[in-house]
C-alpha cells in the first residue's frame, strides 16, 4: 500500500477534482497551492545538519521529496476540476487562469520546471471547460485559444498565480503545442452547445478551416465523423432555436459527405453483384456518415416544423435505409451496423410530421410506424421495435390533427401499440393520450362523451399508480379536458372536477402558467376568483409572484 505523501496529496486532489459539489474545484486547486509553496520552499531551504546537542527540534529541516513537486498530472487535475466544476459560469475562466499558472511556472526556468511544461492534454482540458461553460461567448474564446495554439504568439505573464475571475486570454506562450483532432473537436463542441445566433455557421467555418489547414499540411489530420456530426449537430439545435436554413445546411454536409464517400465504380463479379474490393476504403482523408450523422439531420429537419422539412426527413429515413441495404449487400450485416436505422430515426421522422402542421401527418407518420412494423417482420430490421417515444410521438400527431374520430383512433393506436408490443406507457404518453381527449371539445356528442371517459380514466391511473409521476402538463391536459362535459346538464360534476383538480396541483406543487390557461377557460368567473381571487391583477391575470411557494 502507498502511503507516500505524494500519493497521499494526488489521490485527495483527484477526489476532490471528481466531486460536483460547491467549493471542490477551489479546494483542489488549494492543494496544488501547497504544492507549489512547498517545491519553492524546498528549493530556497538548505537542510542543515543536527547540532551538538543532537536534539533535532533545533535544526532547520525541509520536507525533502521531489516527488511532491507539482507536474502536469497535478495541474491537469485542478483544471479538470474547473471544467467539471457546478460553477459553469467562471469554470472555463478559472481553468484559464490555472493553464497561465502552469505556462508562467514553466517558461520562467524551463530547466528546472520541465515537469510543469503544458501538454495537449491540458489545453483539451480548458477547451473541453469552455465547450461546458453557460458564460456567454464561451465558443469565441475557446477558438482564440486554439488560434493561440496555432500562431504559436508568446507573450509575459506574472509568476504569481492569477486573482480568481481573471481571464488569461493575453496569455500564449509558444509551449509548442499543436492543436490535435481532439482539440478542433472540443472546440466545435463549444459552438454546438452555444446558444448565441450564426454559432453553428461559425461551426461550420472552423470545420472548412481545419480542410484548408490540413491541405496546406499546417495540421496532418482530417475532419473525421465526430468533427461533421457536431456541426450538424449545432445545426440542429439552431433550427430548433428558429435560425433560418439552419435544417438545410445540415442536409448539405450530409448529402455532401454520401457523394464523397461513394465507392468508385468497379467490375462486377459473375453474378452481376458488385465486388466488395470496389468500397471505398475508410481513410483518414474520407469520412463516411454513420447513423449518428443521419441521426443529426433527422433532428435538424424535425426542428425545422414545416411540412417540407418533415417531406425531407422521411425521404432522408429512406435513404438511410436504402444505405443499410447496400452496406449489407456489400460488406455484409455486422460491418453494416455503423449505417443501420434505429428506433429513434424513426420516432425522430414521425416527430418532424407531429411538427409541420400539415394536413397529412397523421397518414404519414402512420406510414413510418407501420414500416417500422414491417421492417421488424421481414428480417430486415429485426431489431427495430416501437417503444414508449414512438407511441407518444404519433399520439402527438394525432392531437394535433383534430381530426374526426381522433379519439378512437388514438385510443385503438394506444391499446394496439401496448398489447403488441409490450410497450409500458409513462406519463407523457398517458398525458398525450388524455390531451388527444380534450382536442375533440368540436367533435359530436358522443366523441366528447367518450372523449371524457377516457381522459377522466387515464387521469386517475396516473394519480393511482405507484410507479408514474404527474405533472404539470398533467393537470393542464385533464382540466382542458372538463370542457367536455356539458355545462347545460353537468355543470356542477364540472366544477367539482376542475376544483379538485387544481386543489391537487396545488398540493402537489405543480402550478404552472400552463396550468392557468385551460383553468380559465373550464371554470365560471366565479370559480375562477374563488380559486385565485386573491393573487389576481385583474379578471383573467394572475400575480404568480404572489402564489404561495408552495403551489
Amino acid at each position: 500500500l502507498d502511503l507516500s505523501p505524494s500519493y497521499v496529496l494526488k489521490s485527495v486532489m483527484h477526489t476532490w477534482s471528481n466531486c460536483r459539489k460547491p467549493g471542490a474545484a477551489q479546494r483542489t486547486e488549494y492543494l496544488l497551492r501547497q504544492m507549489c509553496d512547498l517545491a519553492i520552499r524546498n528549493r530556497n531551504t538548505t537542510a542543515l545538519p543536527i547540532d551538538a546537542s543532537n536534539n533535532p527540534r533545533k535544526s532547520k529541516l525541509r520536507v525533502d521529496d521531489p516527488s511532491l513537486e507539482p507536474d502536469k498530472y497535478t495541474f491537469c487535475t485542478a483544471l479538470r476540476a474547473w471544467a467539471k466544476s457546478s460553477d459553469r459560469k467562471h469554470g472555463a475562466t478559472n481553468a484559464e487562469r490555472v493553464l497561465a499558472k502552469m505556462q508562467s511556472l514553466y517558461h520562467s526556468d524551463p530547466t528546472h520546471n520541465h515537469l510543469f511544461k503544458p501538454n495537449q492534454v491540458a489545453y483539451n482540458i480548458v477547451l473541453n471547460a469552455h465547450a461546458h461553460s453557460s458564460e456567454d461567448g464561451s465558443a469565441e474564446r475557446a477558438e482564440r485559444m486554439l488560434n493561440r495554439m496555432l500562431d504559436k504568439q508568446t507573450s509575459k505573464t506574472e509568476l504569481e498565480f492569477p486573482e480568481a475571475g481573471t481571464s488569461s486570454d493575453t496569455v500564449s506562450y509558444d509551449d509548442g503545442i499543436q492543436p490535435g483532432r481532439i482539440t478542433f473537436n472540443t472546440v466545435l463542441d463549444a459552438y454546438a452547445k452555444s446558444l448565441r445566433v450564426g454559432s453553428a455557421g461559425k461551426a461550420k467555418a472552423l470545420l472548412d478551416r481545419m480542410i484548408v489547414l490540413r491541405d496546406s499540411g499546417v495540421i496532418d489530420f482530417s475532419p473525421c465523423e465526430t468533427s461533421y456530426n457536431t456541426v450538424i449537430n449545432a445545426y440542429a439545435k439552431a433550427a430548433f432555436r428558429g435560425e433560418e436554413g439552419s435544417a438545410e445546411s445540415a442536409l448539405a454536409i450530409l448529402m455532401e459527405l454520401l457523394d464523397s464517400s461513394q465507392p468508385p465504380e468497379g467490375d462486377a463479379d459473375e453474378t452481376g453483384a458488385p465486388n466488395p474490393n470496389d468500397v471505398l476504403p475508410k481513410t483518414d482523408a474520407v469520412v463516411q456518415p454513420n447513423t449518428i450523422t443521419f441521426n443529426a439531420v433527422l433532428g435538424a429537419l424535425a426542428n425545422g416544423a414545416s411540412e417540407e422539412s418533415a417531406i425531407a426527413a422521411e425521404e432522408l429515413l429512406e435513404t438511410l435505409l436504402s444505405t443499410y441495404r447496400s452496406a449489407c449487400l456489400n460488406n455484409g450485416r455486422t460491418a453494416a451496423r455503423r449505417v443501420q436505422p434505429l428506433t429513434i430515426s424513426f420516432n425522430t421522422v414521425i416527430n418532424a410530421w407531429a411538427r409541420s402542421s400539415s394536413p397529412h401527418a397523421v397518414d404519414r407518420s402512420e406510414g413510418i410506424l407501420n414500416l417500422m412494423k414491417e421492417l421488424r417482420a421481414d428480417g430486415t430490421l429485426p431489431h427495430l421495435k416501437p417503444d414508449v417515444v414512438t407511441l407518444a410521438s404519433t399520439l402527438n400527431v394525432i392531437s394535433r390533427s383534430r381530426e374526426i374520430g381522433a379519439v378512437s383512433h388514438a385510443k385503438a393506436l394506444y391499446d394496439d401499440l401496448i398489447e403488441t408490443h409490450n410497450i409500458r406507457p409513462n406519463v407523457l404518453a398517458m398525458n398525450t393520450l388524455i390531451k388527444v381527449c380534450a382536442n375533440c371539445a368540436k367533435s359530436d356528442v358522443t366523441e366528447r362523451q367518450l372523449g371524457f371517459s377516457i381522459a377522466k380514466e387515464v387521469y386517475e391511473h396516473i394519480l393511482q399508480s405507484a410507479t408514474l409521476k404527474q405533472d404539470s402538463f398533467t393537470y393542464a391536459c385533464f382540466i382542458k379536458a372538463c370542457n367536455l362535459v356539458s355545462p347545460i346538464n353537468q355543470l356542477e360534476e364540472r366544477r367539482e372536477l376542475v376544483k379538485g383538480a387544481f386543489e391537487r396541483c396545488c398540493e402537489d406543487g405543480l402550478l404552472h402558467r400552463k396550468v392557468l390557461c385551460p383553468l380559465q377557460q373550464a371554470c365560471t368567473s366565479d370559480l375562477y376568483a374563488e380559486l385565485l381571487g386573491g393573487y389576481l391583477i385583474n379578471e383573467k391575470e394572475v400575480d404568480m409572484s404572489k402564489v404561495p411557494k408552495s403551489w
